[in-house]
């Protein structure tokens, strides 16, 4: 009898959920029910995916399955400048909304179609305990993924992308943002927005279909170690939900051409506006202390935990005007004590140097330390006259996860300090909400080569395959700028002195291709001063962006980005490079008419051999020209145009 309830359930409901045909404000993009019990998704007039009809479940609920409510098509339209302007200075919400209620069993369901994609969620009207939810796609034929593949859902979501069909990633588990490229080049992104208080979204592949899979709060966690956690007995239902609630948006961007991805903005629109004034909060670029190791050299001290090595970041910070520098693991006198600074760092004395000369300090702290006594922390640190927090080793994205992201941002918001999340899952709204937390990892980064291996996947393909997955996301630390880099057939992977794999040129490109607000110089100080050309010109790349203007790419080959700086005529314009030398002709008709001058740092005649060769060209281009460039293996080319003042 329930199986057949159930099955009158899903037709009565899919019936509702298309009575009519729900489209784009721009018609292109359209959901139809297809009468078995999925929704197609079609673009063009050619359908992209296959979306199961959503449902809800939670525990103690009788469904009793009564003709469902279905609101008109509603057309919104509105401006949204962000706080953080990460890729536009504006940007316009325009889309199409339908909700369907379901009376007796207690919810919502709301529909948003754009014209780039589409999202749905469920809104519970009553506290509930959700014990499960439905999310199932299949993608049409001749698919591919770019499926980043799991071991576990413990983790720190740092995973390269598989490229397969899913009929070779049977009980494969993913976490997202995952994307399916269809045949045609169509492209299909998955992953959410909005999420607060429920478990983060993954995909499991069964029967050639993605299915949502969520951890449910533990119920018994051991501490195997200062960071790590083994995880017992979990409850019987994904999340205790307050009445009102809005569940997670489920955010499907679909776009054209792969390039589209590029300056995709749904998570941010979907996600909860931030309330309250953030006008104190500064992106900018940060010099980073653990890539590097310490590794000073030229100096008249022992390099290591200690007040002269920290002065030594502040001075190179302040001689670059780069406005802050991170204090990594070993600057508190333990790992699980981070309200004391070790004995050899005097950081009070740091503060006040770091004032003196423009240049404020990030701490760095384990999650479950800083949550156990985060009121106190923040205040303490705030005390200090420290600018924000680096919390690492999350691991996790259970509702009790998810809850403790929220509070950290709000209490660090409230005691003015920014935060960066490592060890984390990937974002899905937070920023938009407190614009305090100016970026997050959840990204297999630079930091993979320090304890990487060739088979770690790690390198110019990867590189050029995020800017169309983990990037659409929101803000992402990759934390670039390795001055010591190497092509693979004399490349190693070392812990204490670290060398990138690709281009001189391939890293510079990162700080204009990578969207991050609080974007990290990973290398030694003393190896960007001995650099001293490509220091100059890294560190005057914006963190923020007035414009982008995707200009070409292929997920994993390459991409090539134009963005306008903020409070800046200049543009800059980055490319990345895979596995293949290539050539690339590129217009300038993005540009407002005129002259402009444009310095380049482009892969040197002996980059495939000498990975940090590069040379560094000026000449005049107009607005409208083609430009040849030519890239190396794991190449990149990165440029500034200055308009020529007549």
């Amino acid at each position: 009898m329930l199986r057949t309830l159930l099955v009158f359930f899903l037709i009565a409901f899919t019936e509702a959920l298309i009575a009519q045909v729900i489209s784009s404000p721009d018609n292109r993009l359209q959901l139809h029910n297809d009468q078995e019990k999925l929704l197609e998704v079609r673009l063009d007039e050619k359908v992209v995916l296959r979306l199961q009809s959503p449902t809800i479940e939670m525990l103690g609920v009788s469904h009793q399955f009564e003709i469902l409510e279905a609101s008109a098509i509603r057309e919104v339209r509105r401006a949204v400048p962000p706080s953080i302007h990460l890729i536009d200075h504006q940007l316009i919400d325009h889309y199409n909304s339908y909700t369907i209620s379901n009376q007796t069993a207690g919810w919502d369901l709301e529909w948003r179609v754009y014209n780039d994609g589409f999202a749905y969620r469920f809104v519970i009207r009553e506290v509930a305990k959700i014990s499960a939810e439905g999310y199932g796609v299949e993608p049409v034929e001749g698919h591919q993924l770019f499926f980043p593949e799991e071991e576990s859902i413990i983790s720190h979501n740092e995973r390269t992308y598989l490229r397969a069909n899913t009929g070779e990633l049977a009980r494969k588990l993913a976490s997202t943002p995952t994307l399916i490229e269809n045949e045609d080049g169509s492209c299909v992104w998955l992953s959410e927005a909005g999420l607060r208080s429920y478990p983060g979204l993954w995909l499991q592949v069964t029967d050639a279909r993605l299915n949502g899979r969520w951890a449910a709060p533990p119920l018994e966690i051991k501490d195997v170690n200062d960071r790590d956690e083994r995880i017992g007995d979990r409850a019987p239902y994904l999340a205790e939900v307050a009445a009102g609630q809005a569940l997670p948006w489920r955010v499907f961007v679909i776009e054209q051409t792969a390039s589209g991805l590029l300056d995709n903005q749904l998570v941010h629109l979907l996600s909860e506006p931030a309330a309250g004034n953030f006008d104190w909060v500064e992106p900018g670029q940060v010099a980073w202390d653990w890539y590097n190791a310490n590794n000073l050299h030229g100096v008249d001290f022992e390099a290591g935990f200690n007040t002269e090595t920290y002065k030594y970041y502040i001075d190179f910070a302040a001689q670059y005007d780069i406005p802050y520098i991170i204090l990594d693991e070993g600057w508190s006198v333990s790992t699980t004590n981070v309200g004391q600074a070790h004995p050899d760092i005097d950081l009070e004395e740091l503060v006040a140097y770091g004032r003196e000369k423009g240049v404020r300090l990030i701490l760095w702290t384990l999650w479950k330390p800083f949550v156990n006594n985060l009121d106190a922390l923040a205040e303490r640190y705030a005390a200090w006259g420290v600018a924000g927090v680096k919390v690492d080793f999350m691991q996790r994205d259970d509702q009790d996860m998810v809850d403790h992201y929220w509070r950290m941002a709000e209490v660090c918001a409230n005691n003015r300090l920014l935060v960066d999340f490592h060890g984390s899952y990937k974002p899905a709204g937070l920023h938009r909400t407190f614009p305090n937390v100016l970026t997050r990892e959840g990204v297999k980064g630079l930091e993979w080569y320090k304890f990487g291996n060739p088979d770690s996947g790690v390198g110019p393909h990867h590189n050029c395959i995020l800017p169309f997955t983990r990037m659409v996301a929101g803000p992402m630390d990759f934390t670039p700028g390795a001055m010591r880099n190497a092509q693979a057939v004399n490349h190693a992977y070392i812990f204490n002195r670290p060398m990138s794999l690709g281009s001189r040129a391939h890293q510079l490109a990162m700080f204009v291709v990578y969207v991050s607000p609080l974007q990290m110089l990973a290398d030694s100080p003393s190896n960007y001063l001995s650099e001293e050309e490509c220091t100059d010109f890294i560190t005057q790349i914006p963190t923020t962006w007035e414009r982008t203007i995707p200009l070409a790419g292929e997920i994993g080959e390459y991409v090539a980005i134009a963005r306008k700086g903020v409070d800046a005529d200049s543009w800059y314009i980055g490319i990345l490079n895979g596995n293949v030398t290539r050539e690339l002709n590129l217009s300038m008709d993005f540009l407002e008419a005129g002259e402009y001058q444009m310095e380049i740092f482009r892969d040197g005649p002996n980059a495939e051999r000498f990975a940090e060769d590069y040379q560094r060209v000026n000449r005049t281009i107009s607005a409208g020209e083609t430009i040849s460039i030519s890239l190396t293996t794991g190449g990149g080319w990165v440029a500034r145009l200055q308009p020529v003042s007549e």
